[in-house]
């Protein structure tokens, strides 16, 4: 059965998962240094992240999370700091590109649909996030990979 949730108007199914993986995996050296009550916070941020998908949100920023997690907005910037690398809009930037790059792939929504489907307030912050991420623009991964997965057919 496939669930769906609906967040700023897009319904998300269990396929979307896959978006967080990659997100996940990287913060696997910063995680050693989240011990007790940080690594816990660490874990509450990944789940929200990655089953809450609040990164669609637009309107997320710090002090909303902090209310979610029941903690404070210091806190949780230092947690973020230490245990992801980085600070907490360029997690959520991270998440967001991410599901980007699968709805590109799966060539589910139209380039100029995108930034406000990734949760990003304007299409110029969305580009430079992309860019930024990715060192190409959305229609040009989109090319790539489909170039890609043409010549995987035909070999």
């Amino acid at each position: 059965m496939n669930t769906l949730v609906n967040i700023n108007g897009v319904l998300l199914g269990d396929n979307d998962r896959r978006v967080c993986a990659t997100v996940a995996d990287e913060h696997v050296v910063e995680e050693k240094r989240c011990t007790g009550p940080m690594k816990d916070i660490y874990e509450d941020i990944l789940f929200i992240l990655e089953n809450k998908k609040v990164y669609l949100d637009a309107n997320i920023n710090l002090t909303k999370l902090s209310r979610m997690l029941h903690t404070n907005t210091t806190y949780l910037s230092k947690v973020t700091n230490i245990c992801f690398g980085c600070n907490f809009k360029t997690l959520l930037n991270k998440y967001r590109i991410n599901y980007a790059k699968v709805l590109l792939k799966e060539n589910e929504c139209d380039i100029r649909q995108l930034p406000a489907r990734c949760g990003f307030l304007s299409r110029s912050t969305f580009y430079a996030a992309f860019a930024k991420f990715e060192q190409t623009t959305p229609k040009d991964y989109r090319a790539k990979y489909l170039s890609m997965m043409l010549r995987q057919e035909n070999e």
